[in-house]
Formats: structure tokens, sequence, C-alpha cells
């Protein structure tokens, strides 16, 4: 009876230690895979307002790259008071020339006669006139960079934000963004040089604005 007594109080201590390791070992799964969770929320946390502000930073850069873009678009004969070039009387801008208040119809490329042979100019005027159809790339870059930034802004979504697909297309789609804008400065550069004025100038800080925010999307993108 003594032997059964003692092996049944053998059994129940043996039963009581084990449960005890069990729960013991419950409770360090259950905090670890807390603290865990916890470690990952601050990560996220800490990526998403990370990326919360290069997406601020981005939005405000292509906000002032498309405001420069469009003061370029909507010099005369859109405007009376913006234009790419001044020189002896005429008013260049994007779709036409105005001179003495009188403004051509809205249209891409100058007429020969609008374009005087004069050696202050870098280029002949038979090639500036064959120039002056590339100013077609003023409105398309134009959208581009405008198409640039609502995607942009569409990555306040955060689902959006860490999709590394869909910041690699705005990646993508930043690349024709810029040549086009380049290619827009380097015409006006070619037809008006060196009497650029201020509204064609600015389209080499719309460049460089653009360039900057391709970098900033990388960084994103690898964050």
């Amino acid at each position: 009876i003594h032997l059964i007594y003692i092996s049944y109080i053998y059994i129940s201590y043996i039963y009581i230690y084990s449960y005890h390791i069990f729960i013991s070992y419950n409770i360090c799964i259950f905090l670890s895979h807390h603290i865990y969770n916890i470690n990952i929320m601050k990560i996220s946390k800490f990526n998403f307002n990370f990326h919360k502000k290069i997406i601020i930073i981005l939005t405000i850069l292509l906000s002032i790259s498309s405001c420069f873009q469009l003061i370029a678009l909507l010099t005369v004969p859109v405007t009376n008071k913006l234009t790419l070039c001044k020189y002896d009387g005429y008013e260049f801008g994007v779709f036409g020339v105005c001179k003495d208040g009188y403004c051509t119809d809205v249209r891409i490329g100058y007429k020969p006669s609008q374009l005087s042979d004069n050696y202050e100019f870098s280029l002949p005027s038979n090639a500036r006139h064959s120039i002056s159809y590339l100013l077609v790339v003023h409105p398309i870059a134009t959208g581009f960079n405008i198409i640039e930034l609502l995607l942009v802004i569409s990555l306040f979504n955060q689902f959006l934000s860490n999709s590394i697909n869909y910041l690699l297309l705005i990646l993508l789609f930043m690349l024709p963004t810029f040549l086009l804008t380049l290619l827009s400065f380097l015409v006006d550069i070619l037809l008006f040089l060196p009497h650029l004025q201020w509204c064609g100038w600015i389209l080499l800080g719309s460049t460089v604005l653009i360039a900057i925010s391709g970098t900033l999307l990388c960084i994103m993108r690898r964050t």
C-alpha cells in the first residue's frame, strides 16, 4: 500500500511539473510572437512614415516641374505676356509668333518669313524652320509630367506605396518624361539662343527636378 501511495505521489509530481513546463513553454512562445509582431509593426510603421515623406517631396517636386512646363507652354499667342524669345519686334511662343500686337493662329512650327536670317542666332533660318516643328514636344512633355504627378499622388495609398511593381512602373514612366522635358529644353536652345527668355530656361529646372524625383523613387523602392 505504501509503495502504491508513493508511486501515486511521484506520478502526480511528474504530472504537475510537466504541466508547469508546458504552460511556461506556451507563455514563452506567446511572448516571443507578440514581441516579434510589435517589432514588425514598428518597422512597417517606420517604412510607411519614410515612404510618406518621400511621396510628399516627390509631389512638391513634380508639381513645380509641371508648373514650369505649363508656363513655357502658355507663351504667345496663348497669352500676351509670356514669351520664349524676343527679337527684332517678334515674340515667339510654342504655338506661334506675335509682332506689334498681332499674333498668328495657334499652330506648331514657324513660317520661314517669321525667321530672319540673322547671325545673332546660333542656327540659320532654314534649320530653325525645320527645328520649330519639334516644339510639339512641349505639350507632350507637359502631359507626361502631369500623368507622372498623378501616379505619384496615388502612392499616398499605403498598398500602392508598398508595391515594388507599381513603383517600378512609375520609375519606368519617369524615363520618357525626363527625356521629353530635356528634348523640349534643347529645342528651345537650338531655336532661340542667345535670345532665349526665362520661360525657356525654367525647363532646365524642370529637367533637374524630374531627375531628382527619379533618384528618390529608386531610394523609396529599395527601402
